[in-house]
């Protein structure tokens, strides 16, 4: 509660210190009538989180803590967010009901819900004057899942929202950073195609010298394109990032480090240790290959603390994936963490030692000590 209700800007780093909290059970001395961790004026971690814009923190809780309602005034994480105009935490929160059958369930509750005074997200949003977030939410109302799950698609654009999207992802395609100046805004860089992905995923799996940065760059930090958005395989841009400079934005953005894939549970370090590494093959090269799996895990372990121990649907870890894929860097680096803990030999959990959560905590209040292999 106390990290949610924070102004102080948090560090990529401190993703694991909430993880830690929440595996241990994240209990306060207050809590509502269903077990829910509320504070005086009924307010879950959510709803502080998404008054406040702590998007990192706002990823990481369980899906159903996202839609309680406090008891002040009946207000949902949604409407925190619309009324204090954190357009990162409400783009979070209304791109959770793009996939999945029990999130469908939840999207007329979550649009709709009215606050004691009448009041749904959409008219706050307006009565504060964020326009562009009223458009956003507008937008979000009008889609639905055709289908069922993963075999569904994405409904509801209309025609000129279709034809944007068609443009955003050409763009992307073709590495038109000026064109993509030119028509992203705010309200359209989210627009999904039929089975959810957004320009910002293209852009992050786009390969080569430079690879992906300019684009996710403008995306993330100029239209505020949504870094935790996932396409209807559960998929996010991390999970498809290519670049070293890709995946920093994107982890420093917020976008959640250890999100797993639908049906197999495939997490953004899994998916980059099955990258091709620049010397995989004798003929290979940065400027031919473009594919930096080796870099791209090292900065999801260094700057993302991304949880290497982690095992998806089929019981493999990261470096299972590398030694299958062949990836002799990539391997070679997840070897030490191995070797020095046997996380992945003998499957003991991601938090080992927790002797290192004070040195965590203080990187949301001070310069970090330089990040190192072991955190």
């Amino acid at each position: 509660m106390l990290i949610a209700n924070s102004t102080v800007p948090s560090r990529p780093q401190s993703a694991k210190c909430i993880e830690y909290f929440l595996h241990l059970g994240a209990q306060s001395d207050t809590t509502d009538a269903d077990g829910n961790t509320t504070d005086a004026d009924g307010n879950t971690a959510a709803h502080l989180a998404a008054r406040r814009g702590r998007l990192r923190l706002l990823t990481l809780l369980p899906f159903r803590v996202k839609f309680l309602r406090n008891q002040t005034d009946d207000s949902t994480p949604l409407m925190e967010a619309a009324e204090c105009g954190q357009i990162d935490c409400a783009k979070h929160l209304l791109h959770l009901l793009r996939s999945g059958s029990k999130r469908s369930i939840r999207r007329q509750l979550l649009l709709e819900a009215r606050n004691r005074r009448g009041q749904t997200a959409l008219d706050l949003a307006r009565c504060c004057g964020h326009e562009d977030l009223a458009a956003i939410i507008q937008i979000e109302m009008r889609l639905s899942i055709s289908g069922f799950w993963i075999f569904g698609q994405i409904v509801g654009l209309t025609a000129e929202e279709t034809a944007t999207q068609q443009q955003l992802a050409n763009l992307v395609r073709s590495n038109d950073l000026a064109g993509l100046q030119q028509v992203a805004t705010r309200v359209n860089c989210d627009l999904p195609d039929a089975y959810g992905q957004t320009a910002l995923m293209l852009a992050a799996s786009r390969l080569g010298p430079d690879g992906s940065a300019p684009l996710v760059e403008f995306l993330v930090r100029s239209v505020d394109a949504d870094v935790s958005c996932a396409d209807l395989m559960g998929e996010t841009s991390l999970h498809r990032v290519a670049t070293e400079a890709g995946a920093r934005i994107l982890i420093e953005a917020g976008a959640p480090v250890n999100a797993a894939t639908k049906l197999v549970g495939l997490t953004p370090l899994m998916r980059a240790a099955m990258l091709d590494n620049n010397d995989d093959n004798e003929n290979s090269s940065l400027e031919n290959n473009g594919n930096q799996g080796d870099v791209v895990v090292r900065q999801l372990i260094c700057l993302g603390v991304a949880d290497w121990s982690r095992r998806d649907s089929f019981g493999c870890c990261a470096i299972d994936w590398a030694r299958r894929m062949r990836r002799r860097k990539t391997v070679d680096y997840l070897s030490g963490f191995t070797q020095r803990r046997c996380l992945c030999t003998n499957q003991l959990p991601y938090f080992d030692q927790a002797q290192q959560m004070p040195e965590l905590l203080q990187l949301n209040m001070e310069d970090p000590p330089a990040v190192k292999d072991g955190i």
